[in-house]
């Protein structure tokens, strides 16, 4: 009998999982994409009855450049790092260098190929595929040294400079973020001094991540705000125009927002190297370059070429006679000497 009834309700639970897949996966993610692509630029007529009514509206909360610095030490201070503090719109990247740098290039190249799949899946879903892809089965000791000895450069070299000041010249601040808190914590202490890092927590299997998010599910920043307030409200919140950010922002005394246009067109935003909060003495990282979708292509692409070129040289320097390689060594020499003379200016007396 039991048996029976266990052939009964395996089809019956297996039916039931693909039909939440296909809804999830197929049903919402095409609706969303065929809604932003609606609302991106193919019917030119909405976009542009949209674009002229938008450049006749007034902003609801004023622009972060409008903020006074002067007499807020007593003041707390919330805001979020992506599109916030940081000036990148996309966490991809950062999620790429922890795959890469702490996980493997195989793993890297999965984050890689999930990208066709982000791009129709909606915020949400789209951070937990990420979320899965770069920790599964990742050690929190890797985890740990990339974000104490990897991170730390791109976040400075992304860091809005506009928004640094303002959270610099608060006493008290605060950081909601959906993305995994063990990515920017580290950084957000060490480097910034912030006083509290609320981000989603992640499932941990004895000394590795599961690649699942906890049971909080993915943090909800207004709702954080106030489990972490009450009825007290901060003094300044900083956000982007988004429907969350504003419902974050919405709840502080004073509230400002990023201008994406006037950040991208102006070039105070980007973070003077000589401004860093704390200086810059160690990377480790086997990637200098921001590992963009892009970027990151252009890289696996090179690999093979790269791979030839290095055996090449290999076998060069291996078979070439001691005398051929002497020779040409000092004929390059002389050539890097002549080429530094030709570069040295001659006062005029």
């Amino acid at each position: 009998m039991t048996a029976t009834v266990k052939t009964m309700v395996f089809p019956m639970v297996l039916l039931k999982l693909v039909d939440w897949l296909l809804y999830q996966f197929l049903g919402n993610s095409c609706y969303r994409a065929a809604m932003k692509v609606i609302n991106h630029g193919f019917f030119l007529k909405n976009t542009s009855i949209k674009s002229s009514s938008s450049s006749h509206q007034i902003p609801l909360y004023p622009s972060v450049t409008k903020c006074n610095l002067h007499g807020r030490k007593s003041q707390t201070l919330v805001c979020d790092i992506h599109g916030c503090l940081l000036r990148s719109e996309s966490f991809f990247p950062y999620f790429m260098l922890v795959a890469f740098e702490g996980g493997s290039i195989f793993r890297a190249f999965l984050l890689l190929l999930s990208c066709p799949l982000l791009l129709v899946l909606d915020y949400e879903l789209k951070l937990r595929v990420m979320i899965f892809i770069t920790f599964c089965g990742l050690r929190l000791e890797d985890m740990d040294y990339v974000s104490r000895a990897v991170l730390p450069k791109f976040y400075l070299e992304n860091l809005n400079f506009h928004v640094f000041e303002v959270l610099d010249s608060v006493g008290s601040k605060v950081v909601f973020t959906s993305v995994p808190r063990v990515m920017v914590d580290g950084f957000l202490k060490e480097y910034l001094n912030v006083d509290s890092v609320k981000g989603t927590e992640l499932h941990t299997v004895g000394h590795y991540f599961s690649g699942l998010v906890s049971s909080s599910g993915l943090l909800i920043k207004h709702r954080a705000l106030k489990d972490l307030f009450g009825e007290k409200r901060p003094d300044i919140g900083i956000g982007t125009s988004s429907f969350h950010d504003h419902l974050l922002i919405s709840l502080c005394k004073e509230a400002y927002v990023i201008n994406k246009e006037e950040s991208k067109s102006s070039a105070n935003s980007v973070m003077p190297r000589e401004k860093y909060p704390k200086p810059l003495v160690f990377h480790d990282g086997r990637l200098a370059f921001f590992p963009t979708p892009f970027a990151t292509l252009a890289m696996f692409l090179w690999i093979p070429v790269g791979l030839v070129l290095a055996i090449f040289r290999l076998f060069v320097g291996i078979c070439l006679p001691y005398k051929m390689g002497h020779f040409l060594r000092h004929f390059q020499w002389c050539k890097y000497q002549n080429q530094r003379l030709c570069t040295i200016k001659i006062p005029k007396w």
